[in-house]
């Protein structure tokens, strides 16, 4: 099994809208659902903060991927919140305690997404135009669906 841990906030602003229904849809035809995101949902979502939005698990549900993400499966948190206490890596190290993956992939557009774990492949994300921050990283990309060669 892969563990995908994916920052959504910055990649899944405006400008990416065709990835992010590409990806989705592709997973959902993999999986043998016949539910598919739109451009009007994606355009709905895109270019909000996560705490703009509402709780994960409606956003989840409102994508109509709920049913990839059991509850015990996914965690969200907003590093954009001035109340948040726990930094993404030491949420992803304790979720990992006891558990065994092929591979973990970690998606994100900061140096702070870059999740520090051992045989992650990291890839760091930037829109258009817009110059690389500085960190290391598997691969550098501009399109997300560069990530689809993880399915």
């Amino acid at each position: 099994m892969k563990l995908f841990i994916w920052d959504f906030h910055g990649t899944l602003e405006k400008g990416n809208g065709g990835a992010v229904v590409e990806i989705t849809n592709r997973i959902l035809q993999d999986a043998g659902y016949e539910q598919r995101m739109d451009e009007v949902l994606d355009n709905l979502l895109a270019g909000k903060k996560w705490y703009e939005y509402f709780d994960l698990s409606a956003f989840l549900n409102i994508t109509r991927i709920d049913a990839f993400f059991p509850t015990d499966k996914y965690f969200g948190r907003d590093g954009h919140r001035p109340d948040m206490v726990r930094s993404k890596k030491e949420i992803a190290e304790e979720y990992l305690v006891d558990k065994d993956f092929e591979k973990i992939i970690v998606i994100g557009d900061s140096p702070q997404d870059m999740i520090p774990l051992p045989n992650a492949i990291t890839y760091l994300y930037t829109h258009e135009g817009k110059e690389f921050k500085e960190c290391e990283v598997s691969y550098r990309i501009r399109d997300l669906r560069e990530v689809l060669r993880e399915l």
